[in-house]
């Protein structure tokens, strides 16, 4: 049987959250195409957590999603956005696109993990230059104030240069490594971004530094909000 095309697109934490709208689909047959459109450094990030996860794909980078997505949609037999309720149910701000309507995240939490007295600190989101990181962010402390072993991972190389008391992974572990981290801890502290949507899915609790969303990032499940803080 002819396996079925299925289309998303977005960054890593987009990625994810189509991930878990892929283990609900009830045709498992199937091909999954992301489109990204911020390089080849997403897309490769992007390909290792599809190829973690085993899911049969390909990655297209485009030069503006917006402006190529029909040219791929009218090949799929189904497409995903990124929202946890499959729609924007709130009033669209001028960043939000909505390319689609689906079904939505309808399970949204992993089998249970074990947990540890331990906090997971993401010491940054996004590339190089991104502001988005420890040395802006009172992430540090948030974690002292757990009182608990800390573990940082991230890829901000500039993080190797301190001597914060700790285990540093920092750009030394790979993504489903620190993955591991996460679903094993019981705190986790950093940005909106696919390590936060994992660790609500894996119900660790978050604390976390809210980006131009606020408290409307349209990729958080309603069940995940009471694993949620937001630290302003």
């Amino acid at each position: 049987m002819k396996a079925k095309r299925y289309l998303g697109c977005g960054g890593l934490g987009d990625a994810f959250i189509i991930y878990l709208k892929l283990l609900e689909v009830s045709d498992k047959n199937f091909i999954y195409t992301h489109l990204v459109d911020t390089g080849e450094a997403h897309a490769k990030m992007i390909n290792e957590f599809l190829n973690d996860t085993k899911i049969v794909h390909d990655i297209i980078i485009v030069k503006d999603i917006k402006q190529e997505w029909q040219h791929y949609v009218d090949a799929a037999d189904k497409c995903f956005n990124v929202f946890a309720k499959g729609y924007i149910n709130i009033p669209k701000r001028p960043y939000h696109w909505e390319p689609c309507i689906d079904s939505g995240i309808t399970q949204p939490f992993a089998k249970d993990n074990i947990k540890y007295n331990h906090v997971v600190v993401q010491v940054n989101a996004g590339g190089a230059g991104d502001k988005r990181n420890y040395k802006n962010y009172p992430l540090i402390e948030e974690a002292k104030k757990l009182n608990l072993p800390i573990t940082f991972i991230g890829t901000d190389e500039s993080f190797n240069k301190e001597s914060f008391i700790g285990t540093n992974h920092v750009n030394k572990i790979k993504l489903r490594t620190s993955l591991g981290f996460i679903a094993n801890s019981k705190y986790f502290i950093g940005f909106p971004s696919m390590l936060t949507y994992f660790a609500l899915w894996t119900k660790t609790k978050c604390k976390v530094f809210p980006d131009h969303q606020g408290d409307q990032d349209l990729r958080i499940h309603d069940d995940w909000k009471d694993y949620l803080t937001y630290v302003y």
